[in-house]
């Protein structure tokens, strides 16, 4: 799979990055899935020399506006485009979200849309085997897991060949708006990358969200080989050294800052 991050910001601006969305496309590129899609996302996908017409699905992590601005836009780029066809995966809330975001313009009306509300476990989208777990918001939120060298983990903690989470290979996990959760770094254990919400530097209330020290404490032990610190708000600024310093105090991957148009391969 390849992955490019399109947004790791916030509802805030900071010039440099854009609201939450992430892209991952199979190995022939021929299946692509948006993760989130905040404000600002539509642009970046021509960044990241990616046509509009070759989504195939939204996989969105909650209703909160900064992970979902772009939907009407996306929707009407692709209706524009003459391929109205388009699915959309998401927790409860947002069929009726997009009812409202997509009432301008009445772009539900001229789109062919699919909707699915979907609960913690397994999913196929757009033909890839995803893994949905629950985060700790303050709305109903999905992360989700793309797992590698076919083994998937459900979200009892059961793998295809039996054995425990932990166990499950590869993939990239995408953590969603979380504070700490033992949940979801469960479910990215073994994973080859997680792109985890590290919202605030310590010091700061998290609420809702994960600082650099609570997240170092769950993921002390975990098999992570590479974690991404995302959805970054301005308070963030000149303190990233700090921030995975922090992490890696009790992690033994890697942690780096996430970046818009960040790419990687798992």
């Amino acid at each position: 799979m390849r992955v490019t991050l399109l947004g790791t910001g916030t509802a805030l601006p900071t010039g440099d990055r854009f609201q939450s969305g992430a892209l991952v496309g199979s190995d022939d590129r021929s299946r692509r899935v948006l993760v989130d899609c905040g404000g600002g996302v539509l642009q970046r996908l021509p960044q990241a020399d990616v046509d509009v017409e070759s989504i195939d699905a939204a996989l969105v992590t909650h209703t909160h506006l900064d992970h979902v601005a772009d939907l009407p836009s996306i929707v009407k780029a692709r209706v524009l485009a003459g391929t109205p066809e388009f699915e959309v995966v998401g927790p409860p809330g947002i069929d009726e979200t997009l009812d409202d975001l997509l009432a301008v313009d009445d772009v539900r009306g001229r789109a062919d849309l699919t909707v699915r509300e979907i609960e913690a476990g397994r999913v196929e989208v757009a033909g890839f085997d995803v893994t949905a777990f629950e985060a700790d918001h303050s709305v109903p939120t999905l992360g989700y897991r793309f797992p590698g060298d076919g083994v998937r983990a459900d979200s009892d903690g059961e793998t295809d060949s039996g054995d425990d989470v932990g166990s499950a290979r590869g993939g990239v996990t995408f953590s969603g708006d979380t504070t700490p959760s033992e949940t979801v770094v469960a479910a990215a254990d073994g994973s080859t990358v997680l792109v985890h919400d590290c919202a605030y530097p310590d010091g700061t209330d998290g609420d809702g969200h994960t600082t650099p020290s609570g997240l170092a404490g769950v993921l002390a032990g975990r098999n992570i080989e590479r974690v991404y610190l995302t959805h970054l708000y301005p308070d963030t600024r000149g303190k990233e050294g700090a921030m995975t310093a922090a992490v890696e105090s009790r992690f033994d991957g890697e942690v780096t800052i996430a970046s818009d148009l960040e790419t990687f391969e798992v």
